[in-house]
This record gives C-alpha cells, sequence and structure tokens, in this order.
C-alpha cells in the first residue's frame, strides 16, 4: 500500500491586493497542482484574506492559517 505524499506549499507573503503578482501567481499555482494531483494531500499555509479570496474545497486540501503577530513572521526564519 503506497502511502499519501504530504505536501505544504507556503503562501503567507501572498497578500490579495497588497502583493498583485505574488497572489495571483501563488493563487493559480495552488488551483492548478492540486486539481492536477488529487493522489496528494496538500496543505496550505496563508493568511485570513487569501483563504477567504481562495475559496478552494477539495479533498486533498486543508487551508492553515496560523495565527501569528507581525513580529514573530520574522522571528520564524531565525528559530529552528
Amino acid at each position: 500500500m503506497e502511502k499519501k505524499r504530504r505536501i505544504g506549499i507556503d503562501c503567507l507573503y501572498a497578500v490579495p491586493g497588497k502583493t498583485f503578482g505574488t497572489w495571483v501567481f501563488a493563487k493559480n499555482l495552488v488551483e492548478e497542482i492540486t486539481r492536477l494531483d488529487a493522489e496528494s494531500q496538500y496543505f496550505i499555509f496563508l493568511n485570513r484574506p487569501a483563504a477567504a479570496e481562495l475559496g478552494l474545497e477539495r479533498p486533498n486540501v486543508r487551508l492553515v492559517m496560523p495565527s501569528l503577530i507581525r513580529r514573530s513572521i520574522s522571528l520564524r526564519f531565525v528559530t529552528v
């Protein structure tokens, strides 16, 4: 029995209305890759405005909205 792949995609910096190119790219990437690969389980990390606009409901997709305060965003890069 083959184990399902679990794939995480970090879209936390893609903010609708603020990071135009980044948001459009991230949105299109997530929509297409999850459509083409229904066998893997996808965890999409994003902010609340992006989750509301993405509106993606697929059985292989889980939207994860971590509660990060602004100053902790930079700290996640220095803590391992």
